[in-house]
């Protein structure tokens, strides 16, 4: 027997659920229509993701004096680098 998420159509998802559907599919986004149902979720922004990798390649290509080198390269302030490798 087909149950009804078999049903469900891009068109029958109301927002923000159509435009995570266009991303991950209809199937992905009803599981997590679920997992978070009722509940108002919070996303950080996409840069907090990558922000410990980015710390760890500074960590990595630090030298003790490409401050100013790293910053360029990274789009951060001399400042932020410091803290980085302090």
């Amino acid at each position: 027997m087909i149950g009804i998420k078999d049903e469900i159509k891009m068109d029958d998802l109301p927002e923000p659920y159509d435009s995570i559907a266009c991303e991950i599919g209809v199937e992905n986004t009803l599981k997590v229509a679920k997992l978070f149902s009722g509940e108002q979720v919070y996303f950080p922004t996409y840069d907090a993701v990558e922000r410990p990798i980015r710390n760890r390649k500074i960590k990595a290509e630090f030298n003790g004096y490409n401050f100013k080198f790293l910053a360029h390269k990274y789009e951060i302030t001399e400042r932020t680098v410091r803290d980085i490798v302090s």
